[in-house]
């Protein structure tokens, strides 16, 4: 939520800037912004919507100064104005943050007492008043961070230039993601490295509590208790593709077709090609324990309710799935004997990484299944696993998902192999069959999209949808729920089929659409009785099925046949065709797909 880029070099930055903040614009794009030093003064630039309305406004009043800060905003506090876009200037600074500062109501007061005046609704802009009283105070900018950040209660990463030198960057963090970097003549500072990236090989995560100054060439870091710090380099590479939809029209569009070379990746990396042996030792220590808690947010919590079956029944291990938003707020039951899984796509969800700290906290030993590895929930956990799926643009989770899905599947394998609830032949045959399944089955899926498409195309105006599934088709029926509710805009649920009659077929009328998803397995017959007792109110069904099930499904409405896989893989391509759904019935209607209204890709904010 939100993205930051600062950088400092012997030419005018704003455009580089711009093209920063346009690489995160999927974390937010309510509105942008760009502050440089130039002759003793700070000038800004400003406007509402997407970063390129920002690069029109500059190509006509341009910046000229070679040290600044950009911002792409997600709105939190205030609607999204040029007001209360960032940076904030007020004095002699100018400030960029992401994340939010819970105590900004009272700070205002107090402000406000003092004389101070406030130009936006923004608690970012109280940074920035206190900062500006801290300099002129006599504070260096280094020890004014210091001084501000103490009095500042949240999760947050802040950058700032001042006018008092146009040869600097300054920023901290505390709880919120910020890398730096330097190479001969210049510094950068970002909210994620893809941004810099086109600059630099190496990047510097920062820690909580971790202040820095940039200068041209170089960078000191200082922690919390005031000492200089070095702190670990990492690869970061750029690959300008990742910035581009390649001709598919969306970068949505483009990740769901990238799905099977991520998922061909995975399994190259996960097993060995010729003995069909599972490389993640990273499960050996949450295979000594006798019960597991999955915790996660949105789409990773229904990967996570899939998991439960698998390491259920593959390892024989107790699960239960938490919310990580609601996990840390009760007095969960955990300590010896339990172990605790947290998938992220980015590794900096605020409330999953809260409720990764307060189980560390207790002892219990964590695995973490994250597409960055440089993340915060990564650098905190016992144990992590990679999910190697790339940038995800698109806000909606697609080729992170299936890759999540992957890493889980396979970790159940390893878990159950290791705990004796299955022998190593046996694991070398799911590896064969089952995971090496996967990434074609897939590509068969997306060769059949056109007729997803005009079966999602009647979706687009729709009041409502259901879906539906039982066993673990129950949380691909939320997960394609929640597909199309973020993209379409289409109110719809997910429910455990049998539950219909208990509730929700009350909201079934005619023309209702109902997607089931209904594999043709030991839960079929049931499952699809449950959708005829919705047809028989008026639901129009598509069913999700195979070949062997397809017959029965046509004589109920509408159905399509997926290709017929492993009981264990099957949810791979119901999944993607889920995504496929959401996505044409989301472009039917002419939705921004990719830029869903009210919502951000990285929800580092509570």
């Amino acid at each position: 939520m939100c993205g930051i880029v600062g950088m400092i070099n012997g030419h005018p930055v704003a455009g580089d800037l711009v093209s920063g903040i346009q690489r995160l614009e999927y974390r937010g794009y309510d509105s942008a912004g760009v502050a440089t030093v130039e002759e003793g003064r700070i000038s800004r630039r400003r406007a509402v919507g997407p970063v390129s309305a920002l690069r029109e406004l500059i190509e006509v009043v341009p910046l000229s100064g070679h040290a600044g800060i950009a911002h792409t905003r997600w709105a939190t506090h205030g609607s999204p104005s040029e007001a209360n876009a960032h940076p904030h200037v007020v004095g002699e600074v100018a400030v960029v943050h992401n994340g939010i500062i819970e105590n900004h109501d009272e700070l205002r007061e107090e402000l406000l007492r003092l004389g101070r005046e406030f130009a936006s609704e923004t608690d970012t802009e109280v940074v920035a008043h206190l900062l500006d009283m801290a300099l002129a105070e006599g504070l260096d900018p280094m020890t004014a961070l210091d001084v501000v950040s103490r009095r500042l209660r949240g999760s947050y990463a802040i950058g700032m230039i001042t006018s008092r030198d146009e040869d600097a960057l300054y920023a901290t963090c505390h709880n919120g993601p910020l890398v730096v970097a330097e190479h001969p003549g210049a510094a950068f500072l970002a909210s994620d490295g893809a941004a810099i990236a086109p600059y630099v090989s190496e990047i510097c995560v920062l820690e909580c509590g971790d202040r820095v100054e940039l200068r041209r060439g170089s960078l000191r870091i200082v922690d919390s208790s005031n000492q200089t710090v070095d702190r670990p380099r990492r690869q970061v590479e750029s690959r300008e593709d990742e910035h581009s939809t390649e001709g598919y029209g969306s970068f949505m569009l483009k990740e769901i077709h990238q799905q099977p070379a991520v998922l061909e990746r995975q399994l190259a990396a996960f097993a060995d090609p010729l003995t069909h042996e599972l490389r993640l030792p990273q499960v050996a220590t949450i295979a000594k324990q006798d019960q597991l808690v999955l915790s996660a947010c949105g789409t990773s919590f229904y990967a996570c309710q899939l998991a439960k079956y698998w390491f259920e029944s593959l390892a024989g291990l107790p699960c239960r799935v938490e919310l990580a938003s609601e996990l840390r707020y009760r007095s969960p039951v955990l300590g010896a004997g339990h172990g605790a899984i947290f998938v992220s796509q980015s590794g900096e969800t605020a409330d999953t990484l809260a409720a990764l700290r307060m189980v560390r906290e207790r002892g219990v030993p964590s695995l973490v299944v994250v597409n960055v590895e440089t993340s915060a929930m990564a650098r905190e956990a016992t144990d992590v696993i990679g999910t190697l799926a790339g940038p995800e643009h698109g806000v909606a989770s697609t080729k992170a998902f299936t890759a999540q899905l992957f890493t889980l599947l396979a970790a159940a394998i390893a878990v159950g192999e290791a705990r004796g609830h299955s022998t190593r032949q046996q694991t070398a045959d799911l590896v064969r069959t089952t995971l090496g399944s996967i990434p074609q089955a897939v590509e068969l899926v997306l060769a059949s999209s056109a007729r997803i498409h005009a079966y999602a195309a009647t979706l687009a105006d729709a009041p409502r949808a259901i879906y539906v599934g039982r066993g673990p088709s129950f949380p691909l029926a939320m997960e394609g729920a929640l597909k199309l509710k973020e993209i379409a805009y289409v109110h719809a649920e997910g429910f455990a089929a049998g539950e219909l009659k208990h509730g929700p077929l009350a909201l079934v009328e005619e023309g209702t659409p109902l997607i089931a998803v209904c594999p043709h397995d030991s839960l079929f017959d049931k499952t699809l009785s449950n959708v005829q007792e919705a047809a028989a109110r008026g639901a129009q069904p598509f069913v999700l099925t195979d070949a062997d099930g397809l017959g029965r499904a046509l004589k109920l409405g509408d159905a399509l046949a997926l290709p017929t896989l492993p009981r264990l893989a099957q949810p791979f391509v119901h999944a993607v065709a889920l995504q496929l759904i959401a996505h044409h019935a989301a472009a039917a209607g002419g939705k921004n797909v990719d830029r869903p209204r009210n919502l951000a890709k990285s929800v580092t904010v509570e």
